[in-house]
């Protein structure tokens, strides 16, 4: 993913109010955007955020096509259809814009099966000859994210089998007492050998695993980058991306000490 520093967190950006929708893209080309995905109950895949609608992630994957298709979410333009992401996926090409996908799931075993059936989507794309008139997108604009350590690992696999070679990111928590909020996210504690009242430096424990993991980038909470962590993981071979920025001084921080990707709601 190359188009510029910045990538827009679930497509927002100044004067665009409609998260992971049709319009954060309309008039936008060459941007670099931000989606949340959900595997539904029956095997389509969402751009959702779950809080846009107020479910939990348990609920929106008990839903089906025929239910998101009943939804709205609300923007500065009304109230837009959720889009399912080879919807996305086929705008963004169109424009030339850059997809990072977060791989969102209440279970490691669900987040698995999300990314599994996002790789195989993407495949039949390609095979489709949708990507014709630009046969290295998929690889050289739509990358992978997530908390989940387990789909990371299916990535690897699966994104193998297919031929594909999109880059993919650790979301890392911001502290450990964070990794235990999110199911996806708590098996981390388990893998960089994490115990209680442990000193271990828990942000260069993330870059650890980000490398085992065969990432391409760890993806730190913007607060707690610093030169040192940014230093660590270039010398691990791994890029630094920045969640969520959105005060101007904080990006110019970032920016200052190598970090290479800012997440931000502000552009």
């Amino acid at each position: 993913m190359g188009t510029g520093d910045i990538i827009r967190h679930r497509g927002l950006a100044k004067d665009i109010e409609q998260q992971n929708s049709f319009e954060t893209q309309q008039g936008q080309y060459g941007i670099s955007m931000e989606a949340d995905l959900f595997l539904l109950a029956d095997g389509h895949i969402a751009v959702i955020h779950n809080k846009d609608i107020d479910r939990t992630q348990e609920e929106i994957e008990s839903m089906t096509l025929q239910d998101i298709e009943k939804l709205r979410v609300p923007g500065s333009n009304g109230e837009s259809m959720i889009p399912l992401s080879t919807e996305l996926i086929f705008n963004s090409f169109d424009r030339g814009n850059d997809l990072l996908m977060e791989i969102k799931a209440s279970s490691p075993e669900k987040a698995e099966a999300l990314v599994r059936a996002f790789i195989g989507e993407l495949s039949q794309m390609k095979h489709d000859g949708i990507f014709d008139g630009h046969p290295e997108y998929a690889d050289t604009h739509i990358g992978l994210h997530s908390f989940s350590a387990e789909a990371l690992e299916a990535a690897r696999s699966a994104l193998s089998e297919e031929g594909l070679h999109l880059q993919t990111g650790l979301l890392w928590p911001s502290a450990h007492e964070r990794a235990h909020e999110m199911a996806i996210s708590e098996t981390a504690l388990e893998r960089v050998g994490y115990t209680e009242g442990s000193t271990m430096n828990w942000n260069t424990a993330g870059v650890d695993l980000a490398k085992k993991l065969g990432c391409h980038s760890v993806n730190l909470f913007h607060a707690v980058i610093t030169s040192e962590v940014v230093d660590y993981a270039h010398a691990q071979g791994l890029k630094v991306y920045a969640w969520v920025v959105n005060k101007p001084d904080e990006v110019e921080r970032l920016l200052g000490i190598g970090d290479n990707k800012i997440i931000s709601e502000t552009e």
